[in-house]
């Protein structure tokens, strides 16, 4: 893997934005979630922010020379602004600002939340509901629950110390283990670690507004993919009764954490009805030739991506700068009518105007004569 070049850096920004339009597109229009699941939309999102945050050349990457599109564009934007600066500096020095700000805000955000559930009182009422399901998962490591005022959804945060935390409201024993199943869940698919990528996506694409909207839709298909995951096997009513629960969670608005949990209720009427259709019509659907389409063209052009890279075509001087170790002795020059043909181990470089950077140098009249004393390849 090669260091970011300016080719590489463009095909990720512009392949990525693409996808990401085509997935948020796709979605609301094609209720692709609400059609297939989440599954796919996941699997997608996870190889996008993948591909987002890999904006590097790869040993079996190849260039494709743009020769007039993008050359034109990269002189305007490397053109030393009074010989001191360019647009991409400009535009890299911000990026990595922004970067750095984005990361340094969420990781102080984190701390405090996290200082903030360590002083939150710990509660043991509902110790039997979470060890009942502790046990049907078969799982030993026990999670702590904690009230927390101010809080307006549970929710649970915690990559390596989770923790369940629970707003001051009265939940029944029926409520709490739907609140408490739905957040061991989250923690057992690891769908933290999933939205940690995308916050830190977020955080080093702070100026795309369609990264945010792609955050948007992957919380929003977590939750389905939760919500489905714990309604499948209920009968009518008792999903009904779970949707009261989301209902009743979404009515208290008082505070929501800005770091990266998950809640178990949005007040959003949106989300909310979203998720209420998802939990009483979404079924296995028997995936039709669109779904095989839009799911073999994006995984395509994310490979397409890896495999192929636009990059500008360098100018001769370009590839003479590059390439200064053209020593004396394995460097000629053959006059080629306009200027010269520079050859380095007997293989021809590019065309140039003068020599006035390569004073004593072989030049050879014509190429008749240089085959005379060279190996032209």
């Amino acid at each position: 893997m090669s260091k970011p070049s300016y080719g590489s850096v463009s095909n990720c920004i512009v392949v990525t934005s693409f996808l990401m339009a085509y997935l948020l597109i796709l979605n609301k229009k094609k209720n692709f979630i609400l059609k297939y699941g989440t599954g796919t939309f996941l699997a997608l999102a996870l190889f996008l922010i993948l591909r987002t945050l890999l904006p590097y050349n790869f040993l079996f990457s190849h260039n494709i020379l743009s020769k007039k599109i993008l050359p034109p564009f990269f002189d305007v934007i490397t053109y030393k602004l009074f010989g001191l600066f360019s647009l991409m500096d400009i535009f890299v020095c911000a990026w990595i600002s922004g970067f750095l700000i984005q990361l340094v805000r969420l990781t102080i955000n984190q701390y405090r939340f996290y200082q903030f559930v360590k002083e939150s009182e710990r509660t043991t009422c509902y110790d039997d509901i979470l060890q009942k399901l502790m046990n049907k998962h078969k799982r030993h490591r026990k999670i702590p629950i904690r009230k927390m005022p101010f809080l307006k959804s549970p929710c649970i945060t915690g990559l390596f110390h989770p923790s369940i935390l629970l707003p001051d409201m009265d939940f029944s024993e029926k409520e709490a283990e739907y609140i408490i199943k739905h957040e061991l869940k989250h923690f057992y698919h690891h769908d933290l670690w999933i939205r940690f990528f995308c916050e830190f996506m977020v955080c080093m694409y702070w100026w795309n507004p369609l990264a945010y909207q792609m955050k948007r839709q992957l919380t929003e298909a977590l939750e389905f993919s939760n919500d489905f995951s714990i309604t499948k096997e209920m009968e009518e009513l008792e999903k009904l009764d779970y949707l009261d629960c989301l209902l009743k969670v979404a009515k208290n608005q008082l505070y929501s954490p800005k770091t990266p949990s998950l809640c178990f209720s949005e007040n959003a009427p949106s989300m909310l009805k979203q998720r209420t259709l998802f939990v009483l019509y979404h079924k296995h659907t028997k995936k039709d030739r669109a779904y095989f389409v839009h799911f073999a063209a994006i995984a395509a052009i994310i490979l397409l991506s890896f495999l192929f890279v636009v990059e500008p075509s360098s100018t001769p001087q370009e590839i003479l700068d590059t390439t200064m170790s053209l020593d004396i002795d394995h460097t000629f020059f053959i006059v080629n009518g306009q200027g010269y043909n520079v050859y380095f181990h007997n293989q021809y470089i590019a065309p140039i105007d003068t020599l006035n950077s390569f004073p004593g140098y072989t030049v050879y009249k014509n190429k008749e004569e240089a085959k005379q004393y060279e190996e032209i390849k």
